[in-house]
């Protein structure tokens, strides 16, 4: 069997005080408590030897996130024995954090230490089989799930199956469990208790697979929360409405996969909801980016969906009333990306469900970089962005045909974070002052290299870029006269709706490129949030946000959407959209004066 070091104290004493006993059906076994093990840098060692850090360190951050996917994605009632580190509570203060929470789900998750540095993988210590057999066989269930989603979805082998370890014996003469929280678990009267061991700090493939991947240790904690919800049968729905343009006519719901938030390009990405709309439903589909609609893997009849509505309105819409899609994250840009979610109904007609922001991280061994602009002058102040770098990637600029060499003779910065994160989000700035002597004239090459030998990483395409001392060759975005365009704030406002690229960059001086708001290929109608590029050649001149009159959505056409969504914006029931497309006075909000407008442009339209 396979002692911790410094997990549980063993408990000896037999003799009974006062124990609050709370009846099984007093508690909710949908009402989760998650214990992150130990506290104020205690717990198993192990981990520290290769740089890392204590348990309770690793059990917070998992537990963290097993928090916010239980609530955000299966929208249920989440309790924590401790939420910091400073934090060290008694076993029976976590037990009763569940009582008091009428919770009957007890989770509490550690790492494991053990003398023998090979062994590895995912334990689960759960109450034993005598007094309460239907709690052993539930807390026996609920760990093979974790155990199961841990291997599955993180890559944690399975080291033991779910079992339990005896020391010592209760009054009446039969074996208690070793560690307090789980006879405390059983003898109070929750449903359901197991320890989840993620993985070994004493095991050096352990630590560098998951400990010290901070990726890996959410990864985990999401695991852990997708197999409590396997173990109960939740379904992915945290109670949030998807917003519809017109509520009138639809209703929408939709999982947490909504909500959006940080993927990896080429990990597997899935949203999933439902609405139902009076006109009947033909199918769901979604945009990438302002891109082609395409049709979702899947949209099928829920009759639960209709069952608790108006019949009278919603009685007829029993067919593709749900959706559930798979997303090829390969696809999207790395940065910010909208997905955009539509019905079609059965006359052909269509309707706003929602949109999906996601961030796209690169994938491993991918990295970005970009500039604001590729022209500057003498001691001007170059910005780069870099995303997503790798451990120990560097980024520096050379005189365009100079073999890198010594990065120190040059000038350079670098990209290199301290907590070695592969999901690296951070802001370089380098001056092209060298001291006392600035860059020259001349064109520069930005690299990116995977670690101080300097090889570059040939997935990443060089920024070149130019400097000299003609600030006169500094150009910007102008209107052609007569085309009642103005600029200002690096937008442009006064672009009319369902004009193409070609149109609208042809209401500019110069070679102007319209893209679509992330740099990609333009939509076939351009929006509000559109990108105008200046340029001549490779070099980028000025770049402006497209702003068309009344077009708040960002789809190119304004119309009755858009004055919805600008009496929302103003009520402040709907936070997103563009405001400068409704905002005719130019005061950075939306009035009734500018409602006026609005309404007349779209009468005119």
């Amino acid at each position: 069997m396979i002692k911790k070091i410094f997990a549980f104290l063993l408990v000896t004493v037999t003799i009974f005080t006062c124990i609050p006993f709370v009846s099984a059906s007093a508690l909710e076994d949908n009402i989760i408590t998650l214990d992150p093990g130990h506290g104020r840098n205690s717990g198993a060692t192990g981990a520290e030897q290769w740089g890392g850090l204590q348990e309770d360190h690793y059990n917070l951050t998992i537990s963290l996130q097993t928090e916010k996917v239980l609530k955000e994605t299966y929208g249920v009632k989440v309790f924590m024995t401790r939420t910091t580190h400073e934090e060290n509570p008694g076993y029976s203060d976590r037990v009763n954090k569940a009582l008091d929470n009428n919770s009957g789900t007890f989770v509490s998750i550690h790492n494991n230490s053990y003398d023998i540095s090979s062994l590895r993988g995912s334990c689960i210590f759960i109450p034993n089989d005598n007094l309460n057999k239907a709690m052993y066989d539930r807390s026996y269930d609920l760990g093979v799930k974790i155990q199961d989603r841990l291997r599955d979805d993180v890559g944690v082998p399975i080291k033991d199956r779910p079992y339990y370890e005896n020391s010592g014996t209760r009054p009446d003469g039969s074996p208690r469990e070793k560690y307090a929280i789980m006879w405390r678990a059983k003898e109070w009267g929750l449903t359901r208790a197991c320890i989840v061991e993620c993985c070994f700090q004493s095991n050096y493939e352990d630590v560098h697979a998951f400990l010290l991947n901070p990726a890996k240790l959410i990864e985990m904690g999401t695991a852990i929360a997708d197999g409590i919800a396997d173990h109960l049968g939740l379904q992915a729905d945290n109670g949030e409405k998807i917003n519809c343009i017109e509520p009138g006519s639809a209703v929408t719901n939709g999982s947490a996969a909504v909500n959006g938030g940080d993927v990896t390009r080429g990990e597997t990405f899935s949203f999933q909801g439902w609405s139902v709309h009076e006109d009947g439903i033909a199918n769901y589909e979604y945009s990438i980016n302002g891109g082609s609609w395409k049709s979702v893997d899947s949209a099928y009849s829920r009759s639960d969906v209709v069952a608790n509505l108006d019949t009278s309105i919603f009685g007829a819409c029993t067919d593709k009333n749900s959706f559930k899609h798979t997303l090829d994250t390969s696809a999207l840009s790395v940065g910010s990306n909208t997905i955009s979610l539509r019905g079609v109904t059965k006359a052909g007609d269509n309707y706003d469900i929602g949109k999906i922001s996601l961030f796209a991280m690169p994938a491993a061994g991918e990295t970005f970089t970009t500039m604001e602009k590729n022209l500057f002058s003498v001691g001007e102040e170059i910005k780069v962005t870099a995303k997503g770098l790798i451990e120990g990637a560097w980024v520096a600029v050379f005189m365009q045909g100079e073999v890198p060499g010594n990065v120190k003779s040059i000038c350079y910065f670098e990209m290199h974070d301290s907590t070695k994160t592969f999901d690296l989000i951070a802001n370089g700035v380098f001056n092209s002052s060298r001291g006392s002597s600035p860059l020259q004239e001349g064109t520069y090459v930005l690299y990116t290299f995977v670690d101080e030998s300097y090889k570059i990483n040939t997935s990443v395409e060089p920024i070149t870029f130019i400097v000299n001392n003609a600030m006169a060759a500094e150009k910007s975005i102008t209107p052609k006269d007569g085309t009642n365009i103005t600029t200002g704030f690096d937008m442009v406002f006064g672009v009319k709706d369902m004009l193409s690229a070609e149109e609208v960059a042809n209401l500019f001086e110069g070679n102007c490129v319209v893209k679509s708001p992330q740099g990609t290929d333009a939509p076939a109608m351009i929006g509000s949030g559109c990108k105008i590029y200046l340029c001549e050649g490779d070099i980028i001149y000025d770049i402006a946000t497209i702003i068309v009159e009344g077009d708040l959505d960002g789809n190119g056409i304004s119309n009755g959407k858009d004055l919805i969504r600008a009496k929302k914006m103003m009520l402040g029931t709907m936070d997103y959209g563009w405001i400068e497309a409704g905002d005719f006075d130019g005061d950075c909000a939306i009035s009734d004066s500018d409602l006026s407008i609005l309404t007349d442009v779209i009468a005119n339209h």
